[in-house]
């Protein structure tokens, strides 16, 4: 799975609220559904994000999701292109 061409499943990245009784959490779901996680951390230069959520705060979770947004839109790696030479056989 080629990561550029997946970016509609991916982005936006949204912020759920998820609350039971007198407990809320905070957590960054992709656009297909899936919670953030280190998959997202792709590309050469990575961010250094160890807390994936759930959070107990919305301003966490929408950090979180910001800066997800920005390295996935700047750092993912490009389709790999071939170079032109045919296998022999």
């Amino acid at each position: 799975m080629i990561a550029n061409e997946h970016l509609t499943h991916v982005l936006p990245l949204e912020v759920h609220k998820d609350s039971w009784g007198s407990v809320t959490e905070w957590k960054v779901v992709t656009q297909g559904g899936f919670g953030a996680g280190r998959r997202l951390l792709k590309g050469l230069y990575p961010p250094d994000i160890t807390d994936f959520g759930p959070f107990n705060t919305e301003e966490e979770a929408t950090k979180l999701a910001d800066r997800l947004t920005i390295h996935i839109k700047n750092d993912w790696p490009e389709k790999r292109k071939r170079n032109g030479r045919k296998r022999p056989k």
